[in-house]
């Protein structure tokens, strides 16, 4: 897949000028952003896959980014384009919630396939920025039928925003937010919660 040419090409050394870097993040950041477009090779990678590529990743352009301001730079414009590779998204089986909304008893078998085919089982085969359009266009198509339950709704706009949070795609909020809840009662928490509150009250900073 994408990610691991990226990662690849690093540890090999292929890409490894001011030049290259800058190739490379064009291209990282045109994947994230849709206007590269992935699709399946028929191979099997599961969102550990890409975390742990991400991981590597973040690991070699951190190394990058210690030669220099024009290095630190390119490697800092990388960085928001590279999926997450929290504790959540590198486990063996990732994204679990998916699997339960699919096998919910509270929806119709139609809909219940829709989501398998999909979401779950593509997600689990080769995930990519694209899968938050179907699961966004997914989540409104069922606001507009207004016939299903809280509860599934709910667990539905829960897992976007996992997804989201996978692929690097919240706003400034949801990435304080997501901080406040890794780094419960550390500074990090704190400084985030009190940035929250500041911006929701339109104190001055």
């Amino acid at each position: 897949n994408k990610l691991e040419l990226s990662r690849a090409l690093l540890e090999s050394g292929d890409v490894s000028s001011l030049q290259d870097m800058a190739c490379l993040q064009a291209y990282i950041t045109w994947i994230a952003s849709g206007q590269i477009k992935c699709v399946e090779d028929g191979g099997h990678h599961r969102p550990c896959a890409h975390a742990d590529a991400s991981r590597r990743i973040f690991s070699m352009l951190w190394k990058f980014a210690s030669q220099g301001d024009a290095r630190r730079f390119i490697a800092r414009r990388i960085f928001p384009s590279l999926p997450s590779y929290a504790e959540q998204f590198t486990c063996a089986v990732p994204m679990t919630r998916i699997r339960d909304i699919a096998h919910r008893n509270d929806i119709p078998q139609h809909l219940k396939q829709e989501i398998k085919h999909t979401l779950q089982n593509k997600l689990h085969r080769c995930a990519d920025p694209g899968d938050m359009e179907t699961c966004h266009k997914l989540i409104e198509r069922c606001r507009r039928e207004n016939c299903y339950s809280a509860g599934f709704m709910n667990e539905f706009e829960i897992f976007y925003v996992e997804l989201k949070e996978f692929f690097n795609a919240g706003g400034l909020e949801e990435k304080c937010q997501q901080m406040a809840r890794t780094d419960k009662g550390g500074a990090l928490s704190s400084a985030a919660e009190d940035f929250l509150a500041k911006k929701r009250s339109a104190a001055p900073p």
